[in-house]
């Protein structure tokens, strides 16, 4: 009996700097609006995870609530309301993951103040009822003070608000948001923080490049002002299957069927078609291309063993990846050559 271990393994590389030991300068904003934190991470490969916390280490802030956001492309921290006790120092707390090591670097202080503002006003409205009395003759004038208190009065409030998005160029975005408030608050939205359009509803057709960003609704009226924050990515690249390749082994069953996943990366959207060897494949009673670019194979034989070519394609580029589709009962000799890098194999071979 022979016994061969064959180790696969990669080599990594990883660079994350400090931050710049600068001060950072402080912000204040009203009760109920909004506020936006920068990160500016220093020099980094790859690319970092990002998350903050708040006076002091591990006190993270978490995004569950709604009025919390942390952009995993910029770093920056959005409050979409704040409030009194959002007030102290914020730190924007990046970490640079790899299989083989982990490290993590801090910013200095980013300072908040949020300013109270009181979200329901009181109003006191006075009114004198005079009555008069009379008897035989002789009449008395008196008067009724009647004070009316906590007449409603209402900062607007959020009843809808959008989320992030992630859209491919070309494509529609429709957003929405919906306030209350007494009186009925006033409703406009912002891109990067300039004015762009009045109203509940923002619709962006034919989206381009530039229409990423950070978008904000207002709602107002003469009691305040909220805001809701989401910010909006726009894709646009050529096919890219390094993150998302072919299956490169993908086995099957005499007689069974097999499923070979096309999933680039890719906007807009990119043409699919597949190739077995030079043979570019069409649909029939045992080979199906599904819409999403799928490949779906019925009723395996073993001449369906070999390798398998998904092309993708859209008006920004070309790209293509392979697998090899093995039917049960044969031992392809590339079988090693096709495991993932980092995998201990273990080849047992017997003889007499």
């Amino acid at each position: 009996m022979f016994v061969y271990f064959i180790i696969f393994s990669c080599l990594f590389f990883s660079d994350l700097h400090d931050f710049p030991p600068d001060e950072r300068s402080p912000q204040t904003v009203y009760e109920g609006a909004g506020a936006t934190l920068t990160c500016h991470p220093p020099s980094h490969y790859p690319t970092l995870s990002y998350r903050w916390f708040f006076n002091e280490f591990p006190n993270f802030v978490q995004t569950t609530d709604g009025r919390w956001f942390i952009s995993q492309v910029t770093g920056n921290l959005y409050i979409a309301t704040a409030e009194v006790k959002d007030s102290g120092n914020y730190f924007c707390f990046t970490t640079n993951n790899m299989e083989i090591s982990t490290k993590s670097v801090f910013s200095r202080a980013n300072p908040l103040t949020v300013l109270s503002d009181a979200h329901y006003h009181s109003v006191v409205f006075s009114l004198v009822v005079f009555r008069m009395i009379c008897k035989c003759g002789l009449c008395t004038v008196s008067g009724i003070l009647i004070t009316i208190n906590n007449f409603l009065i209402a900062q607007p409030e959020w009843l809808h608000v959008m989320s992030d998005s992630e859209v491919e160029i070309s494509s529609e975005l429709r957003w929405s948001c919906a306030s209350a408030g007494k009186p009925r608050p006033s409703v406009r939205w912002l891109r990067n923080g300039q004015s762009i359009i009045n109203g509940g509803l923002l619709k962006i057709s034919h989206l381009a490049l530039e229409d990423s960003g950070m978008y904000q609704c207002v709602a107002e009226n003469k009691h305040g002002t909220i805001y809701s924050n989401a910010e909006l990515r726009v894709q646009v690249l050529a096919p890219d299957f390094r993150q998302n390749p072919v299956r490169r082994l993908v086995p099957a069953a005499r007689g069974g069927q097999v499923m070979m996943e096309c999933k680039p990366r890719a906007a807009p959207k990119p043409t699919l078609f597949w190739s077995r060897g030079t043979e570019l494949l069409t649909n029939n009673s045992r080979v199906t291309v599904t819409p999403d670019g799928n490949l779906w194979i019925t009723n395996i034989s073993r001449a369906d063993e070999g390798k398998y070519t998904c092309f993708a394609e859209n008006y920004l580029g070309k790209a293509n990846s392979t697998g090899h589709l093995s039917v049960r009962g044969m031992l392809s000799p590339q079988l090693p050559l096709l495991l993932t890098c980092n995998i201990l194999l273990h080849l047992w071979e017997r003889t007499s």
